[in-house]
């Protein structure tokens, strides 16, 4: 289980107040970490090697398990409340009952939303990077 805390700010669905923190647990089909790491290497001409690193960012790819249509407004809420740089918080291996290592990301890129086949379901794919 995953599990995301956000400040509602755009799409907002019905019983939820602007502005207000709300959870959202999801399962995930993917949960990938992507550290990507600065870095310029030289070789002399003897044959060394000389790293100089600058930093390293970690991100998460994330594609949900099949979510029920009903449940979209929600992921819209969420999706839409981070679109524009929002942080958030994001427990990988966590629920919102039971945190595990919850840590502050932001967003990046678009999300992408799938359907599934010709069913009422679909996966959500969205990357998001530690901050």
């Amino acid at each position: 289980m995953t599990t995301v805390n956000y400040t509602a700010k755009r799409s907002i669905i019905a019983d939820h107040v602007l502005d207000t923190d709300y959870d959202l647990d999801m399962m995930c089909g993917k949960n990938d970490r992507i550290p990507k790491t600065k870095k310029k290497m030289h070789e002399s001409i003897s044959g060394k090697i000389e790293t100089l690193r600058y930093r390293t960012t970690k991100e998460y790819s994330l594609v949900t398990i099949r979510i029920k249509e009903v449940y979209l407004p929600d992921w819209y809420e969420f999706l839409d409340s981070t679109d524009g740089g929002e942080s958030f918080s994001f427990d990988r291996f966590g629920t919102a009952a039971v945190p595990n290592n919850i840590i502050q990301v932001k967003r990046i890129g678009d999300y992408r939303e799938k359907r599934h086949g010709t069913t009422e379901s679909f996966r959500i794919s969205f990357t998001v990077r530690e901050i």
